[in-house]
């Protein structure tokens, strides 16, 4: 499955069951990229987390019907790469002009801290499907899978904050604000060597659940 620029929380997935109306956005804000005047929204929904042996990871989706089992597969690198034919959808994950957020660290002993940190954010995505568009199964040459048909935008936030804390007993805490991002728009052959920047403040404070079935991923 073309990964779409993808280097880019207390049981696992409780509180899947919640009702869309019930849920109301824990990180939100919106980023405009100058260059294409586009723009995407965050309304973070939806959180999962695990940690293990100091790795640290989170998955924030703007979908409110994403949940602990879709994130794991759609992260699932050894499977999305080896069968094309059975590529992950990833509508259940993602939305149409919103961002999600894709956050990995390591040395994590319960909480974390970072600030402007280039070295932090190298391991972690932001997924920005901008401008009016939809995710469609594609064959592009040799390659198949889903691609969005807008603009397809995937940085990491430059000027930023994040403090983490948290455990799979207790669920996770990210406490996060962001307000400028560099990126490049991964499906768009004119654009996508180029390195763009983007702006727009995005903030909130994020409960994740724990998610067991991160560890599947391939990023432990």
């Amino acid at each position: 499955m073309n990964r779409m620029g993808l280097c880019f929380l207390l049981i696992a997935c409780k509180g899947d069951a919640e009702k869309e109306g019930s849920l109301e956005a824990m990180l939100t804000g919106s980023i405009y990229q100058e260059d294409f005047e586009i723009s995407a929204e965050f309304t973070g929904y939806k959180a999962f987390a695990f940690d293990d042996q100091g790795t640290f990871l989170a998955y924030i989706s703007s979908n409110p019907e994403a949940n602990c089992s879709s994130v794991s597969e759609y992260l699932n690198i050894e499977a999305n790469t080896a069968n094309q034919a059975t590529a992950f959808d990833p509508n259940l994950v993602l939305l149409p002009e919103y961002c999600n957020l894709f956050i990995k660290l390591d040395d994590f002993e319960g909480s974390f801290f970072a600030e402007d940190d280039n070295v932090a954010t190298a391991a972690s995505s932001m997924e920005c499907p901008m401008g009016p568009g939809s995710f469609d199964w594609t064959v592009q040459g040799s390659d198949s899978g889903y691609y969005y048909s807008g603009k397809w935008f995937t940085g990491v936030p430059r000027t930023y904050t994040w403090d983490i804390s948290g455990s799979h007993a207790e669920g996770y805490t990210l406490d996060i604000e962001m307000s400028t991002y560099d990126g490049n728009f991964t499906q768009d052959l004119d654009a996508e060597t180029r390195r763009y920047d983007a702006t727009g403040d995005v903030s909130g404070r994020v409960s994740a659940f724990t998610c067991n079935e991160l560890a599947t991923t391939g990023f432990f």
